[in-house]
């Protein structure tokens, strides 16, 4: 029995074939489930979505290349596809021997990125705003961003934050709370 990413591969590219001639693809599966139950979509499924949420191509990339099998070369294309969504670009890649294939699979998994991510930020913040008794703000950036830097900074902040809730309106204290802030960052 073959293995179902295999066949859903199989099916998108017959399903692909179809759209590109213009035929209906209405009664495609549009998901398949992965090993741990999530939804991935199907080039139908990836067609539909973009359609919905508003996800466009903004650019395809094609390299041609050439494969060997026993000495009789075959050709093969490369794909990167670029999508938006938003504010948010995400890029997918397939191969395939056909050109047009290849650029539409690569959608189909450009597509997948963007419902797998979504539009969440994939980075932790690297300031933090102390906010002082006296109702000032300061916005510290954080530069260290290893295991021990990280350590460093909480430490900072907790401090921090406690200095500038005592402070109400002694400079000193105040000070010290930013200077704390600063050596953790």
């Amino acid at each position: 029995m073959r293995d179902k990413y295999i066949q859903s591969q199989l099916r998108d590219v017959a399903v692909i074939r179809q759209h590109l001639q213009g035929a209906d693809i209405s009664t495609a599966p549009l998901w398949i489930r992965g090993d741990d139950g999530q939804p991935i979509p199907t080039y139908a499924g990836a067609l539909d979505l973009a359609g919905l949420l508003g996800i466009f191509r903004l650019k395809a990339l094609v390299t041609p290349s050439v494969m060997n099998t026993d000495t009789f070369p075959k050709p093969v294309y490369h794909a990167v596809v670029y999508v938006r969504h938003g504010a948010l670009v995400r890029c997918g890649a397939s191969s395939s021997q056909e050109r047009e294939i290849a650029v539409e699979l690569a959608f189909r998994n450009a597509v997948g990125q963007v419902i797998a991510k979504g539009e969440k930020p994939n980075r932790k913040p690297r300031h933090q705003i102390l906010t002082l008794a006296s109702g000032a703000t300061v916005e510290i950036r954080r530069i260290d961003r290893s295991k021990h830097g990280q350590h460093r900074w909480l430490s900072a902040k907790r401090a921090s934050n406690d200095l500038a809730s005592i402070a109400d309106g002694d400079a000193d204290l105040q000070k010290l709370a930013i200077q704390t802030l600063l050596e953790g960052a």
